[in-house]
């Protein structure tokens, strides 16, 4: 396992031989929950990726964080070409870089400074006590957990704790 300033391998795990035994046959996008209901597919984000080679990263525009990382793709592929793990690491790139969408860094400040990836409304507390539900147990009280949180964001290279020096 990578230390916490390492980067981990399985975020970079992108085998671009396997990459290219991709024969286009839309298996991937059959299986893919997305691809009926609107304009995605992951087999030409495979395609993206094995011509675009890591570089204009601009060029794959939001559909890269449609993705529901359902991985059917991957179980689908007779390939092994695994389409939803290429659009987990082109999202990781593009979230280093500071190019992912504004709810997106949202949902990871909120993740970073609370360990829930939304925050606790009233709403939520009227729901939860109308259903009998006690208060939401939140991560933030729990400090051993909040430092899983920051070790799971500094391996995905958060961009803010990666200004911080990488300590807390």
């Amino acid at each position: 396992m990578a230390s916490v300033d390492e980067r981990d391998p399985r975020w970079e795990r992108l085998d671009r031989a396997r990459m290219n035994f991709c024969i286009q046959c839309g298996r991937c996008t059959s299986a893919c929950p997305l691809a009926t209901q609107i304009d995605y597919s992951p087999r030409q984000k495979v395609n993206e990726e094995r011509l675009l080679e890591g570089e204009n990263l601009d060029e794959w525009g939001a559909s890269v964080w449609t993705c529901l990382a359902c991985y059917n793709c991957n179980e689908a592929c007779e390939q092994g070409v695994h389409a939803a793990s290429i659009v987990r690491v082109v999202r990781q790139r593009l979230f280093e870089m500071g190019m992912a969408p504004e709810g997106i860094n949202k949902v990871a400040a909120e993740f970073s400074r609370s360990g829930m990836a939304f925050p606790v409304t009233g709403f939520t507390r009227k729901m939860r006590k109308e259903m009998g539900l006690g208060n939401v147990p939140t991560t933030a009280a729990d400090p051993k957990a909040m430092d899983e949180v920051r070790i799971l964001l500094k391996r995905a290279r958060y961009p803010p704790l990666m200004e911080e020096g990488g300590e807390d």
